[in-house]
């Protein structure tokens, strides 16, 4: 390596080390775009898995024959209610892609 290569590559590791660079702010917002993703992520798994298991549920209650099936019933579908408002509140699915768009660029 000659005396340039070297300078050259002195001054970027010292503009990268620099605390005024914006380098160190820049892999924090990086760290937390990825980091909201995950859980964004698991909120959409959680609220869409819960869902289908709530939703399949309703007819296999209805088929059975317990006592308060209508309001074993009537439960689930209240549930599912439930999650799907939170999902369009939350809007998981949204914000997991686009934090994970953002982390990636």
């Amino acid at each position: 390596m000659d005396v340039r290569g070297a300078s050259e590559n002195l001054m970027t590791k010292r503009r990268f080390d620099d605390a005024n660079s914006g380098y160190a702010r820049l892999e924090s917002q990086i760290d937390w775009y990825d980091r909201y993703a995950g859980y964004a992520l698991l909120g959409y798994r959680i609220s869409r898995g819960s869902t289908l298991l709530f939703a399949a549920a309703i007819p296999v209650v209805a088929a059975l024959d317990v006592s308060h099936a209508t309001r074993i019933t009537a439960v689930l579908g209240a549930l599912v209610v439930v999650v799907e408002g939170l999902q369009q509140l939350f809007q998981w699915h949204h914000n997991w892609i686009s934090r994970r768009a953002t982390c990636e660029l």
